[in-house]
């Protein structure tokens, strides 16, 4: 039983390690020339993620890309920010804290935009280009 435990916890490790060490210049197909995406970045649906040119993604971020996210050219995103293109519906208060709905939106990063550590995205949001979102916002509505 012991040895049991012990090899699923070696496949556990192994899989987040390989996660966090990935590559992820070969594992988005839209990424421009030049860009620095830290090997801890965390991606889902990396297909559905457009780059620019000279882009630099520190550690820590998460990206959840599931109705597309594109960020625009020399755009610089800080450690542990999190940019995010789904959410439940909770307008409901019968269904509290919400329902089984998922409301999915893009977000768009234009170009020379300058994200802050633990800056958050919500679904839908437009960042405009050469916007500066400071360390911790939360940002819920489009940035001109």
């Amino acid at each position: 039983m012991f040895l049991i435990h012990m090899l699923k916890a070696l496949v556990w490790t192994t899989r987040q390690w390989e996660e966090c060490h990935r590559d992820w210049n070969h594992s988005i197909p839209g990424i421009g020339s030049g860009c620095k995406l830290a090997p801890n970045l965390r991606i889902s649906h990396p297909d559905r993620v457009q780059i620019g040119e000279g882009v630099i993604i520190n550690g820590g971020t998460v990206i959840n890309s599931s109705s597309g996210v594109s960020i625009g050219s020399h755009t610089v995103i800080s450690y542990d920010c999190v940019i995010w293109t789904g959410n439940h519906r909770y307008y409901d208060g019968a269904k509290l804290p919400f329902d089984e709905v998922s409301l999915n939106d893009g977000v768009a990063i234009g170009e020379c935009v300058w994200m802050g550590t633990r800056a958050m995205i919500v679904p839908g949001v437009r960042i405009g280009e050469g916007a500066v979102v400071a360390m911790g916002a939360v940002v819920t509505k489009d940035v001109p």
